[in-house]
This record gives structure tokens, sequence and C-alpha cells, in this order.
């Protein structure tokens, strides 16, 4: 089975990937847009993260592996997994360069 956990960018997907992949028990994370470039990679255990919404990463993994068992995981449900907010803290404002 291949767990991913889809959500926008900035919101800790990368920041807690070693928790994840401890949580749904994976062997490896990636990145799904990695996926093409990587050979041998064993689909399945894998943990893949992703910034597209679920259907669009759904179809994107079908064609790659059609009959694999797939989890999905909103990043909020992940981050509440494993007991973190459900949200990650907003980014700083940047000041602008004088």
């Amino acid at each position: 089975m291949m767990t991913i956990i889809h959500g926008p960018m900035a919101s800790g997907k990368t920041f807690h990937a070693a928790a994840f992949r401890q949580h749904y028990q994976c062997h490896e994370a990636i990145d799904l847009d990695d996926i093409p470039r990587r050979h041998r990679l064993q689909m399945d255990g894998l943990l893949i993260l992703t910034n597209l919404g679920a259907e669009q990463a759904l179809k994107r993994l079908r064609k790659i592996e059609p009959a694999m068992e797939i989890r999905m995981v909103d990043i909020k449900t992940a981050r509440q997994a494993i007991g973190v907010a459900p949200v990650a803290p907003p980014l700083p404002a940047r000041r602008p360069k004088p």
C-alpha cells in the first residue's frame, strides 16, 4: 500500500515527513513529482507527499501503478495523527528591503 499525504505548500508535509513515515509505517517518503525520475523505486510502503488535490494525485499515481492500494490522507488529518496542530503556523511576513 502507498500512502499519499496531500495539502498546500508550507503545511508541514516535508517538515514532518519522518514522523509521518513512522506513523503510517512507510519505508521512504518522496515528493510525487520525483517519482518519474526514480528508477527501481519500491512503491509498496511508500509515503508520497504532494501539493496536488486528492483526485489529481490519485489520477497521476494510477498512471504509474494502476493496481496498487492507495491510502489518501489530507495534511490536517496526518498532522493530528502525529500529535501536532492540524494547521501549520503562518510564516512570518517578509519586510521589504530598503
